[in-house]
């Protein structure tokens, strides 16, 4: 008898007339639970997180390669200048030039190759006016060396240039050298 009455009094869905007494009321709700939507948003800002961290990072790596970028040009500019119009030169003028100490002033060819005291850029005077040489690097140290023999002269240059701010802040030294034309 029991049995009858529990499959009389059960609805379509398959419940019953004691169950579905108890749950009249409760609506059955769509969507996320706390837990789901707490580990959405962990997914999320972990992934955010990483996204930034990545982007910092190629930032970073971006501005190291602009400024070793800014050094290698101007530092092979001006050694490839000077050593050009040490080699054009037939001599040099020991007066004019200071050798072995920084800042150093060479003085071949007509030419003065010098450090600018107030941004710390190579300039020429080549008898015209000065013009800068390195424009995006400041020289830290110019060093000319002399070398003479009665048959021949060589020119040592040795220079380091900085360039970039705070942690992009980068320093490499240069050194070249070259004999004087005719001299060899």
């Amino acid at each position: 008898m029991l049995t009858n009455n529990f499959k009389k009094n059960s609805n379509k869905f398959g419940g019953n007339k004691f169950t579905s007494k108890f749950s009249y009321g409760v609506k059955k709700l769509k969507g996320f639970s706390l837990i789901e939507v707490v580990v959405y948003l962990a997914l999320i800002a972990v992934v955010g997180v990483v996204t930034v961290e990545s982007v910092f990072t190629v930032y970073k790596a971006y501005a190291r390669l602009r400024v070793e970028r800014r050094i290698m040009l101007n530092g092979d500019t001006a050694m490839e200048t000077i050593i050009r119009s040490v080699r054009e030169a037939t001599s040099t003028d020991s007066a004019g030039s200071v050798f072995g100490t920084n800042p150093g002033i060479l003085s071949a060819g007509g030419k003065i190759f010098s450090v600018n005291s107030s941004s710390g850029a190579l300039q020429i005077d080549d008898g015209s006016g000065n013009a800068d040489i390195t424009t995006d690097a400041a020289i830290t140290n110019l060093v000319f060396y002399r070398q003479a023999t009665t048959t021949s002269e060589i020119i040592k240059i040795e220079m380091t240039l900085s360039a970039g701010q705070g942690s992009f802040n980068k320093t490499r030294n240069f050194s070249g050298s070259a004999v004087l034309r005719g001299k060899y």
